[in-house]
């Protein structure tokens, strides 16, 4: 990469990923290399990857050089301090983005995130989960609008943000006390970086409805194989070249958001946005534990 393109680089773009994901790795990187901002780095975060995965990235990095590839051993937990070390000794952008290798940006993600880091430090997208039956609804987020430290309790300081839906200022985060670090078994990795974060007496932070981000999950970790997400990514991928087709997945996310929260009204007990058919296991045996008589 010369040194001209260094200067440009407005975002570095993190993107982990680990043993046997070589399927899915042409479309979630794809979809970081058809931005419409353009000036930026693709940092893929090796964490003990095997050999067809390796031979995939080598491939993608001779198509384009933005990529940049750090071939690690497997780590602990997710790999998290080589995420660090790539941050604070090689990236090169003024803001950083991250992707799950089974997500997809939209195209316009690393723009408007950008734009929206130059007033804020910390931002968060909406995104759009695509469903097994490929239904599109908006992924819930605690908290929509602007925060900055010491406003108070809030739930923008909860930290349940997506991995893929976050940016942030590269200055920001080399203010942390930590960065990323290995997470405790008990807790989601990237919950307990985002906590940093909000912990941080220089927090100032956006949370967007735009939804520029694809989100598939599918089953607990490690879920679906690699070769059956691909299937999944393989559908949507080619649509992301469409303006019509992109606004189409808002238009039907909205759509279907607008059903839940009029079935919602109908509802004689609603929790937290949710009826109790919808709430978690534990939730509903800790409501139910008062009114059961104890023998």
């Amino acid at each position: 990469m010369s040194e001209e393109l260094i200067m440009k680089i407005k975002a570095t773009v993190i993107l982990p990923t680990t043993k046997e994901r070589a399927p899915v790795l042409p479309y979630s990187v794809g979809s970081i290399l058809k931005q419409t901002l353009s000036e930026i780095e693709v940092f893929i975060i090796g964490d003990g990857v095997d050999e067809d995965t390796r031979q995939v990235i080598h491939s993608l990095m001779q198509e384009d050089d933005r990529i940049r590839f750090f071939d690690h051993p497997k780590g602990d937990r997710r790999g998290e301090v080589y995420r660090h070390r790539a941050l604070t000794e090689d990236a090169k952008g003024e803001i950083v983005c991250y992707l799950l290798d089974r997500d997809l940006m939209l195209p316009n993600h690393i723009e408007l995130i950008y734009a929206h880091l130059q007033a804020h430090n910390f931002c968060i997208h909406s995104s759009l989960s695509v469903l097994e039956n490929h239904e599109i609804e908006f992924a819930r987020k605690p908290f929509f609008g602007q925060y900055k430290h010491g406003d108070g309790s809030s739930p923008a300081t909860k930290g349940h943000y997506l991995f893929s839906q976050v940016g942030h200022t590269l200055g920001f985060y080399k203010e942390l006390p930590f960065g990323w670090r290995v997470t405790p078994p008990s807790v989601p990795t990237d919950i307990y970086m985002w906590k940093q974060f909000m912990a941080h007496p220089s927090l100032n932070l956006l949370s967007t409805e735009d939804p520029t981000i694809l989100y598939f999950k599918r089953g607990d970790h490690p879920g679906w194989s690699a070769e059956r997400r691909a299937k999944d990514l393989s559908k949507f991928y080619p649509l992301m070249a469409s303006h019509e087709a992109v606004q189409g997945f808002e238009r039907l996310a909205t759509f279907n958001l607008l059903k839940e929260r009029a079935g919602l009204l109908s509802e004689p007990i609603i929790i937290r946005g949710k009826t109790p058919a919808h709430l978690p296991g534990r939730v509903l045996r800790k409501l139910k534990a008062p009114f059961v008589k104890r023998r």
